[in-house]
């Protein structure tokens, strides 16, 4: 879920409700009624708010180029629950006013604008190389489960997934500027002796083996040495700890980057 991605103005230009049956209601209607009904834990409820965070797409133009822009995010673990049956579902003339049907390319901010926009990751070794030849740039970072030693602890442990997330941040900050970079702020170190569970990595263990915090508190420091850059999309575990990480990202960049240019 992209953090304030349907945020186009102070007004919402999306917003579900929950399922509205009536006698007229088609079966597809009913089948993407039942989609988003199932989507909320992940992809939110409205929430009508004035702060920076939930209005700042607004200050981009529709001609903005999708992989120029910085886009915080969370995610969920019941993102797995959305098999190919839910795929069935998104290109039924109901879905289209829901969801960007453009597929194998992003494109502009307006075209995207207020709708939801669904990336499927699979492995491009299960793909023909003349098709992946074809396909747009896409360098993702998911260093999810750290191969660290057991025992290695927090510190180290938070280390390593500092280096590879700032590691992929700097990429996106200084090549390939038309690809998509999407970067994940998490990992899962739990088989470690003490685990360390997710949140620890992105907040630290609370003792003074962490004594900067975790992968979240660093970032913000790193970001405030990479003003002016793109970042791409970055997903966050904990997305509300600092309360300033979310905002810094956004400020990232200067106002005329912001720009299909």
């Amino acid at each position: 879920m992209i953090l304030g991605a349907t945020r186009a103005s102070p007004k919402p230009s999306w917003r579900h409700q929950g399922p509205h049956y009536g006698p007229q209601t088609s079966l597809e209607q009913l089948a993407i009624e039942k989609v988003l009904s199932n989507a909320a834990p992940i992809f939110g409820g409205y929430v009508d708010s004035e702060v920076n965070t939930s209005t700042w797409m607004k200050t981009y133009s529709d001609d903005t180029l999708i992989t120029h822009m910085n886009l915080p995010g969370t995610h969920d673990t019941a993102t797995w629950n959305y098999s190919l049956l839910t795929f069935t579902y998104l290109t039924s003339p109901s879905a289209r006013k829901y969801f960007v049907q453009t597929k194998g390319s992003l494109s502009t901010l307006g075209s995207a604008r207020g709708k939801i926009t669904l990336f499927r990751r699979f492995d491009l070794d299960q793909l023909d190389q003349s098709y992946s030849d074809a396909l747009p740039a896409a360098y993702i970072e998911d260093y999810y489960g750290l191969t660290t030693p057991l025992g290695s602890g927090a510190a180290l442990n938070t280390q390593w997934k500092l280096n590879a997330t700032t590691a992929a941040l700097t990429r996106a900050a200084t090549t390939h500027p038309d690809a998509l970079f999407w970067t994940f702020a998490t990992s899962n170190p739990i088989k470690d002796v003490p685990p360390e569970t997710p949140r620890i990595m992105a907040l630290g263990d609370g003792t003074e083996e962490t004594p900067k915090g975790g992968v979240n508190q660093r970032l913000v420091e790193f970001w405030k040495r990479m003003m002016r850059k793109r970042a791409g999309i970055v997903m966050f575990g904990v997305y509300d700890t600092p309360g300033e990480l979310v905002p810094t990202m956004l400020e990232l960049l200067a106002p005329e980057r912001r720009s299909g240019t």
